[in-house]
Formats: C-alpha cells, sequence, structure tokens
C-alpha cells in the first residue's frame, strides 16, 4: 500500500506541480499587488486547480509513456511496479476531477482557460508530444498559461469589484440625497455627531442636532429616528451610519483590539480605510490634543464623486473614533481642490 501511494504522488512530479501552482499564485501577486478577503480564497482555488491538474496531466503522460518507460526510464512508477497502469490512470482522472471542482469557484473566463489547459494537455500526450516543435511550443503554452492564469483571476476580479463599487456609489448618493432632505425639511441643522452605542450591534447612531448649541440625548432616546425629549437642546434626528456594517467588519478583524489613545487609533483606521477596504490611496492624520480635534488629509480611490451626507469615509472614521474613543465626535469637512490630498476631515471630540 505505502509503495502504491508513493508511486502515485511520483506521478505527479510533486515539485513540478507546485512550482505551477507558484507561477498562478505569482500571477495573481503581479496582477493585484495583494489579494485579500474572499478574494483570497479564490485564488487558492486557483492555484489547488493549477497543481491538481498539473499533477494529472503528469500522470495521464507516464500512463500514455509506460511501454517508452520500460526501456528508456524504467525507474518511473509505473514500468518499475510501484503502480499499476490503470491504477495510475484512474489516480489522473480523480486528480483532473479535483481541479475541475476547484476550478468551480472561478469566473467563468478563468474556468475557461482552465478547461482549454486540460483539453491541451491530454491532446498534448496522445497527438502533439510526438510531433518536432509542436511538442515543445504546447509545453511552453502551457508552462507560461499557469502565470497567466493567476493574472487574469485577479483582473476579472478586480473587474468585478469595481462594478460592485459603483453600484455601491450610487446607493450611497440616492441614501444620503434621502437624509439630506428629510433634515432638511425638519429645519434642522447641517450637524452630524457619531454617538458611541453600547445597546446596537452597529457600536454608533448618527445623530443631527435641531439647534446648534445641542447637547447629546441619553442612549435610550436615540433610539427613535425624531428625537424629543424634555430638554430642547436635545432634540433632532439618530440615523444608522452609512459606514455601520463596514466598521463592524473592521472591528472583529482588528488585531490588537482598537485603541484608545487618539493618535494610535486614527492609525488603526487609516489602515482599514487604505488596506482593508480600499476606500483610500492614502491618508495621514493629525491629533490636535489641546482643542481635542483630530484632522484626516485624503486621497481618494472611490467615492470620488457626492462627497456629502455622512460618506462612507467619513462616517467610517466617525464611527471608528466615536467607539474607539468611547465618546460622541462631530465632524466637518472639505474637499481640497487640488494638491496631494483631495479629501479634509475633522473630527471635533465631544467630552460631556
Amino acid at each position: 500500500m505505502r509503495r502504491r501511494v508513493r508511486g502515485a504522488i511520483e506521478l505527479t512530479r510533486p515539485l513540478n506541480a507546485i512550482s505551477a501552482g507558484v507561477l498562478t499564485g505569482t500571477g495573481a501577486y503581479v496582477a493585484g499587488g495583494t489579494v485579500r478577503g474572499a478574494d483570497a480564497g479564490v485564488v487558492l482555488a486557483a492555484i489547488v486547480a493549477t497543481v491538481l491538474a498539473t499533477g494529472a496531466g503528469n500522470a495521464v503522460n507516464d500512463y500514455f509513456d509506460r511501454e517508452i518507460d520500460r526501456v528508456n526510464r524504467p525507474e518511473r512508477p509505473i514500468p518499475r511496479g510501484a503502480i499499476a497502469p490503470r491504477g495510475a490512470l484512474a489516480f489522473s482522472l480523480l486528480l483532473f476531477a479535483g481541479a475541475v471542482v476547484a476550478a468551480l469557484a472561478l469566473p467563468p473566463a478563468a474556468i475557461a482557460l482552465a478547461v482549454f489547459n486540460l483539453i491541451l494537455l491530454v491532446a498534448y500526450t496522445e497527438l502533439f508530444k510526438g510531433l518536432p516543435g509542436v511538442g515543445n511550443v504546447v509545453v511552453g503554452f502551457l508552462t507560461g498559461s499557469t502565470f497567466l492564469f493567476g493574472f487574469l483571476l485577479v483582473i476579472l476580479l478586480s473587474t468585478e469589484q469595481y462594478v460592485q463599487a459603483s453600484v455601491h456609489e450610487g446607493v450611497y448618493r440616492d441614501m444620503a440625497r434621502n437624509e439630506a432632505a428629510l433634515i432638511e425639511a425638519r429645519n434642522h441643522t447641517r450637524i452630524l455627531v457619531y454617538v458611541p452605542r453600547s445597546s446596537v450591534e452597529d457600536s454608533a447612531t448618527l445623530f443631527a442636532p435641531k439647534h446648534s448649541d445641542f447637547r447629546i440625548p441619553d442612549e435610550s432616546a436615540l433610539d427613535s429616528l425624531f428625537v424629543t425629549t424634555e430638554t430642547e437642546q436635545e432634540e433632532g434626528i439618530a440615523l444608522s451610519p452609512s459606514a455601520a456594517s463596514m466598521f463592524s467588519k473592521f472591528k472583529s478583524r482588528s488585531v490588537p483590539a482598537l485603541s484608545a489613545d487618539p493618535a494610535e487609533l486614527s492609525i488603526q483606521l487609516i489602515g482599514g480605510l487604505v488596506e482593508g477596504f480600499e476606500l483610500a490611496k492614502e491618508a495621514d492624520a493629525e491629533v490636535n490634543r489641546e482643542s481635542d480635534s483630530i484632522k484626516f488629509e485624503i486621497k481618494l480611490s472611490g467615492y470620488e464623486e457626492g462627497i456629502g451626507f455622512d460618506h462612507p469615509i467619513i462616517s467610517f472614521l466617525g464611527v471608528g473614533l466615536a467607539n474607539g474613543l468611547d465618546c460622541p465626535v462631530s465632524v466637518g469637512f472639505q474637499m481640497s481642490g487640488g494638491g496631494q490630498y483631495d479629501l479634509s476631515v475633522t473630527y471635533d471630540i465631544i467630552n460631556e
């Protein structure tokens, strides 16, 4: 049994198969720089499919060349009796099936390339291997296409993400337009305050006060859309921030936990904004401890148009600061209109 297992593994040329998988991963890296989240799983599936398909191709090649190998390569698994020809063929078919299953997680165009390569691999063994020059061309293409496979995969994923991002941007603009109209209709201020919450999953509420000399109402009052209390300065509108779910996802992945120090917390949030969600190309933060304010300078990479009411970038930073510092923060922003940064956002820490 051990001899058959060892022979089956030898059939795949493990180093050759793994090298092909590395080329696929390299192609994905070159195309996207880094791979994150759900995309990492898809790229991993592509690498597994490449390794299995390459191993299957090597195994079926040994099956068809078994008579030639008895003379020229008697040390190979089939000629030396480590595995029977039928066992080698069955093993190669099992590997091909595994490659097909792994490929099902890929975009259609990547699947098409994988299927074409599988067909070409079998055709090489049966038809092209003995043809002068043709066989070398086929082998060269199959080797190079492993890199192309990973590259194409990430390009396709990036295209899908771009479409999703444009849809999300449209949804945000519609939502922001409606919420801003609601506030204007009720003659409220344009002040936005992100208030930390302990009783709701989203961890913060967006409070739009009615009066400029506002006070933050009790947490229970923020459960209502229209906030009314016995104190006039506490009246306003309470909304769920646009980045509530995004921040919850970021918080669940944060290692270490969010810092309570404004400077360290700002660095963590910038990391989420730039590296985690790729909503900004780069960002910087300046903490003014005397005025209890934090100013972010942001170079945008998405949502460039329609920066306004509770924009996802502004919302993410606001919810993050309120949650990390455990106190309300009000926000003001402006488009820079040139220079290194596109957007300046200042948050005032409200120490009640």
